[in-house]
């Protein structure tokens, strides 16, 4: 079961990015846009990781530079 509220105190969102092996460069940033949905999503940005893997095999961590968001429902991670 999926939840769909926004209201859930604590919850964690996972997002999965797919790179190429053959990409050739690392990614430097990735921005994140909430399309549907009336509710602005207010994220923990300090709480903020990424890592390899899925969020039930999580691999090595990935160091981020930072995190931001602002009212236009833009997450945004480097």
């Amino acid at each position: 079961m999926q939840r769909q509220d926004v209201y859930v105190w604590g919850a964690t969102y996972y997002f999965t990015v797919s790179v190429p092996e053959t990409a050739g460069e690392p990614l430097q940033k990735i921005a994140i846009n909430q399309r549907e949905g009336a509710d602005y999503i207010h994220f923990d940005l300090k709480d903020s990781k990424a890592f390899e893997g899925t969020r039930s095999e999580q691999g090595q961590q990935i160091g981020l530079k930072d995190t931001t968001s602002d009212r236009t429902q833009q997450l945004a991670v480097s």
